[in-house]
């Protein structure tokens, strides 16, 4: 029995950053944003053949994030979040069979979790 599957999530975003409670070393920051994604998903199965699933999202990104800073040019930092995903757009495909459409059942939401170094140029 064999199965293999392939995945691929892209996602882009724009926004807001305001700092506040700036100090010499620490920051602390409040964010906005607007974005798009967009997630290919194929997989073969001996039993159903080729199935597909293409789904693409509005997204709203939110966050506060704290950092340390390094030097001038180099921060650490940690965020946490939540983001609402609106689907636009939806297509699924059985063995050559494909139903398109958006649904509101397909919206996704939660909490997001960065931490990272940032170095600015």
């Amino acid at each position: 029995m064999f199965q293999s599957s392939d995945i691929d999530y892209n996602q882009f975003a724009f926004g807001y950053k305001y700092k506040f409670l700036e100090s010499a070393k620490l920051y602390s920051a409040a964010s906005l944003g607007l974005g798009y994604s967009w997630l290919d998903e194929s997989e073969t199965d001996p039993d159903f053949g080729r199935v597909s699933v293409e789904l693409e999202y509005f997204t709203i990104p939110a966050a506060l994030e704290v950092g340390y800073k390094v030097s001038p040019q180099v921060d650490m930092f940690g965020a946490f979040g939540y983001q609402w995903m609106f689907n636009r757009d939806a297509k699924v495909c059985f063995e050559g069979e494909c139903v398109a459409g958006n649904a509101d059942e397909l919206d996704l939401n939660g909490v997001t979790y960065k931490a990272g170094i940032r170095y600015h140029f």
